[in-house]
């Protein structure tokens, strides 16, 4: 490390201290976290439109992999895929037709293809709440009960198709599409390109990245956000909200809704209802609402995965999810279907802390190849068919001796029997498991 870098480090390190000790007296201080009594906050609604998240931007797909005959590279340039999706909304399509396969290898070759680009989610999307968000002239039967995880542009063949590879489905319709403009944007938007391989893909049909990659480190400062933050997203009304003092926790509360801040490590947990109303149709949009009244405060949230009701969302650093062994870099959000014909039961837990200041840094990290990290997992006892997906993420670790830094490593993560693990992890439990 250069002696630059470490004096611009060590300057920042310093001013760490000073923002967690100012976040202290502003308001982790007990005379001014608590109101007198059970007396009503002075709080009034709050409204920031113009720091609202759009859908666009949350629920963009993670990856775009770009097929050119024998090539395929893939990225995850949030600027490339924003650029190309208003061409795919200006696309006209022909009816959407869907079709079930009975065993994984027609399913896999029908879903091939050699020229044309895949925009790829982590956890299965809708497809009713990706035409709407996107704004698409495409029709479709029943789109509200179809998910998918991939889709596909296919040049040669000349139509779009959404994947839904846990199914085996896949819904396709003749396209008329501004080829040309996309294929400008491919070849000369500025971005890193890595090189991919189709061989022994996962049951989940994502291409394995060909070579060790080298991967950047990032070092951020992390800090509290205050607790208005998450009070001004989270409850339908904040002009009514009383606090509790009579707990080591602080507690807001008003009427049905509730959120506790847990100081001591950082949680966030409310407990309300979603208000029902013409623009709520499922999960997506649903916990979309509380996700975009966060803004950018959080930093770059975006949607991640999903398990029955829960819509996991994740901060993304240069494309790339973050990870930690708690809920930080994250926010999780349960809506239950039962209803009273007013609102569904919601449940949102996340973290105080977020990474707000990068450090520079010029270290990187060398990640071996999907199939080497396979092999490796097979090797501790691994079963390839538990394997659901695997992405690079950035893993959240705290500096020791430093209060408030935390480094952003490149890590591989895997989803094992549906559950996410980071390679380590993962090794960890294999190795605990074969011991058993």
């Amino acid at each position: 490390m250069k002696l630059s870098e470490k004096l611009i480090r060590f300057g920042l390190i310093i001013l760490v201290g000073l923002s967690m000790y100012l976040s202290y007296v502003i308001w982790l201080s007990p005379s001014n976290r608590m109101v007198h009594g059970n007396q009503q906050e002075n709080s009034q609604p709050v409204s920031n439109a113009q720091n609202y998240r759009k859908a666009s931007e949350v629920f963009m797909p993670i990856t775009l992999t770009w097929l050119n005959d024998s090539s395929i590279q893939q990225t995850t340039s949030e600027t490339l895929i924003s650029d190309i999706q208003p061409k795919i909304t200006a696309a006209s399509f022909e009816t959407l037709k869907t079709e079930t396969y009975n065993d994984f290898e027609t399913f896999k070759q029908t879903a091939m293809i050699t020229h044309g680009i895949e925009m790829n989610y982590v956890g299965p999307f809708s497809l009713q709440e990706f035409i709407t968000m996107f704004d698409l002239d495409l029709h479709v039967k029943d789109a509200e009960e179809k998910y998918f995880t991939k889709i596909q542009l296919d040049f040669d063949q000349k139509k779009i198709r959404f994947i839904n590879v846990k199914r085996y489905q896949i819904s396709e319709a003749a396209m008329s599409i501004d080829q040309e403009a996309i294929d400008d944007l491919l070849s000369k938007t500025k971005t890193n390109w890595i090189q991919m391989s189709a061989e022994n893909r996962l049951n989940n049909l994502q291409y394995n990245v060909e070579q060790p990659i080298k991967m950047k480190m990032y070092s951020y400062i992390s800090s509290p956000q205050t607790y208005t933050v998450f009070r001004d997203a989270f409850f339908n009304d904040t002009s009514n909200i009383k606090i509790n003092e009579d707990s080591k926790d602080m507690v807001l509360y008003d009427g049905s809704e509730n959120m506790t801040i847990q100081e001591s490590e950082q949680l966030v947990d409310f407990h309300g209802d979603f208000l029902l109303g013409e623009d709520s149709t499922d999960l997506y949009s649903r916990s979309f609402t509380f996700i975009s009244r966060l803004g950018t405060n959080l930093g770059n949230i975006r949607f991640f995965d999903r398990s029955k009701n829960t819509a996991n969302y994740r901060i993304f650093v240069e494309g790339y999810p973050v990870f930690s062994n708690d809920i930080r870099g994250q926010v999780d959000v349960t809506i239950s279907d039962d209803s009273d014909n007013k609102g569904m039961p919601v449940h949102i837990q996340t973290s105080l802390t977020s990474i707000q200041v990068p450090i520079p840094s010029e270290n990187e990290i060398l990640l071996a190849n999907n199939e080497t990290v396979i092999e490796q997992l097979q090797m501790a006892g691994a079963d390839r068919q538990l394997i659901r997906s695997m992405v690079i993420g950035y893993q959240w670790k705290d500096i020791e001796n430093t209060n408030g830094v935390v480094d952003l490593i490149p890590t591989w993560y895997i989803r094992y029997d549906d559950t996410w693990y980071s390679h380590e992890q993962l090794l960890d439990k294999l190795s605990e498991t074969g011991a058993e």
